[in-house]
């Protein structure tokens, strides 16, 4: 039987990840339904298609949105793979290894690019894989040094991370260790400047040693080395090279070591680095970092998650954040949108049909809690969840067992249930529009998360990350953005929060005439308040009558706004920009305050 061809998780959420496929097709994208499930927003649901078959491999794009790319080059349609090409979906790249293969492809220009993993202990690296929450660790380092020293045949491996003064310390090593600093900081030096790996013949101690070296990449720049020390033959032949490049590959990818391991503010692409990084959030704010908190207590148990929030604040990515940190991580992560099915289609897409439930169903289907077991399922929506359905997801999430739409067969499944919603929960209750048994037994753990105007302090953050995202997804190079444009980013409402941020930078990009994202590229909306309408105008008449309405509507309301909105019949967010062009904050933070006085006595 052929060894089977590698697909290498080098970035994205499956990092370090090794994907074994021997032939026929494998489907790439973000969904349960596909082969590889890539956890990734930027990744299309049905992304790409692997063929392999006969010793080949042929990529066919599936109408993805972000385009699927090899070695940075689009593909139309569907192109051929060969030994060590990249493939990169969204913010994912993947390193495609076919064994065997009789065309290894050089190395990229200025930079890089390893081949050949079809020989590497794909089980062993697996086991190797920074735990999740952990980060980067010597141990990790070590074990990566003493796989190495068994697939290669060395005597000694060494994982060193190179200094700003251009020493270099060890990391993690195995065998015994003969190699100077001086000798591997000019090694490293040699690679730096070659971007491939390097060999060179010594005498050490009297003996003849072969030193093998492949250089540590972060962002075009080397940042270390794993280093091997070969006794008693000549030169290293070219499977041994590549081997050894691979698991520098692997090592880079992991960002393993303390200088390998990004320091605190910039990640080089706009994101912070941290915890938001492994959740694919961003913003290292005070709020956000009790967010990252949250997601890393709730993971390691097993306990029902309900995430509530407006809109656009990045309900989706907690719960993933969630699923990514659990011990659930390898298992599927599947999706339902309560808000997009009828009662009977959303009964039977929850839990499967049986053949001849109904007309048209022609075969068994399994449901999403079936299709989930032993993963997460993640319930969008949860406040439009029909109310005739709700008791039977009570049921199951006390039983742990249901039926399929015309089946009398219990099903028992190991399914983790994580909800969100932008509906407030208890209000819903209180209307009974949602069962209060089952708002207290899904309510385990609850967070809300953050307007995006509550926390004005990432939007430069935000920025930067959509700058760059937006940038290469258009085609259209944007250096940044102008100081006075992003104080007018900072001052807005955002009701649409970080999606309609996301959405302006795009389009400040698409129409804007220069590199740099100025206040003239932002919508109106945007624009400060203009100057005061003279006293007696219309135009000032009307705002005063709109200031009024607005206040009377908060006092009858006792300052609560969402109560508020709901006397002037219009949403919440809306209420928060009329609020802010109309200049009454500070009425309304005295009157909050004098409601809440008058209470006290």
């Amino acid at each position: 039987m052929p060894a089977p061809i590698q697909i290498v998780a080098l970035s994205g959420p499956q990092r370090g990840i090794v994907h074994a496929i021997r032939t026929g097709e494998c489907r790439i994208g973000r969904g349960s339904a596909n082969d590889i499930d890539v956890p990734d927003l930027t990744v299309s649901r049905s992304h790409c298609l692997l063929i392999a078959g006969g010793g080949d491999v042929t990529l066919r794009d599936l109408g993805s949105i972000n385009g699927t790319f090899v070695n940075d080059e689009a593909v139309s349609e569907s192109a051929a793979l060969r030994d060590g090409d990249e493939l990169q979906l969204g913010d994912s790249r993947f390193l495609i290894s076919i064994p065997d293969s009789p065309v290894i492809r050089p190395p990229v220009t200025g930079g890089y690019t390893p081949t050949a993993l079809g020989f590497l202990p794909t089980a062993e690296l697996r086991k190797v894989r920074p735990p999740a929450g952990e980060g980067s660790s010597a141990a990790v380092r070590t074990q990566f040094a003493s796989l190495a020293v068994e697939a290669l045949g060395a005597a000694h491996v060494a994982v060193v991370d190179r200094e700003g003064s251009g020493g270099v310390v060890s990391a993690g090593m195995a065998g015994s260790h003969t190699l100077s600093p001086a000798l591997l900081a000019g090694l490293i030096d040699e690679a730096a400047e070659k971007g491939t790996p390097v060999q060179r013949r010594l005498e050490l101690r009297g003996e003849p040693v072969t030193v093998a070296l492949a250089p540590l990449m972060r962002n075009s720049s080397t940042v270390g080395a794993i280093c091997g020390e070969f006794r008693g033959r000549g030169e290293v032949d070219s499977k041994t090279l590549t081997c050894l490049a691979s698991y520098a590959a692997l090592l880079s990818a992991a960002d393993e070591g303390p200088g390998l391991t990004r320091k605190s503010g910039s990640r080089g692409d706009g994101r912070p680095a941290g915890e938001e990084s492994r959740f694919s959030m961003i913003g290292d704010s005070r709020t956000m970092q009790k967010i990252y908190d949250f997601i890393g207590r709730v993971a390691q148990t097993d306990s029902t998650v309900v995430i509530t929030g407006e809109s656009g604040t990045g309900k989706e990515l907690a719960a993933r954040g969630v699923h990514a940190r659990s011990a659930r991580c390898g298992a599927p992560f599947v999706a339902l949108n309560c808000a997009t099915l009828s009662e009977n289609l959303l009964e039977s897409e929850l839990f499967g049909y049986e053949k001849g439930a109904f007309t048209g169903a022609l075969k068994q289907k399994k449901g999403k809690v079936e299709v989930a077991h032993r993963g997460v399922l993640f319930l969008d929506e949860l406040g439009e969840l029909p109310l005739a359905l709700q008791p039977k997801l009570l049921r199951f999430l006390q039983e742990r067992e249901f039926e399929r739409v015309g089946g009398t067969t219990p099903i028992r499944v190991d399914v983790r249930i994580v909800a969100a919603t932008n509906c407030d929960l208890p209000d819903l209750v209180a209307a009974g529009r949602f069962r209060s048994d089952l708002f207290y037994r899904l309510m385990v753990c609850h967070v809300e998360m953050p307007a995006l105007r509550d926390r004005a302090e990432d939007i430069p953050l935000l920025t930067d990350y959509f700058i760059g995202r937006c940038s290469a997804r258009v085609k259209r190079r944007v250096s940044g953005i102008a100081a006075e444009a992003m104080a007018m980013l900072q001052a807005y409402a955002w009701p649409g929060n970080v999606r309609e941020l996301e959405n302006t930078i795009e389009r400040a990009i698409v129409l804007g005439q220069s590199d740099l994202i100025t206040p003239d590229d932002l919508p109106l909306d945007f624009a400060p308040p203009a100057a005061s309408p003279a006293a007696g105008s219309f135009r000032f008449r009307f705002e005063e009558a709109r200031r009024d309405i607005i206040l009377d509507a908060f006092a009858k309301a006792n300052y609560d706004h969402a109560a508020a909105a709901a006397i002037l019949q219009i949403h919440p967010n809306n209420l928060h920009r009329l609020v802010r062009s109309l200049g009454l904050q500070d009425k309304l933070r005295g009157g909050k305050t004098g409601a809440a006085s008058a209470k006290r006595k």
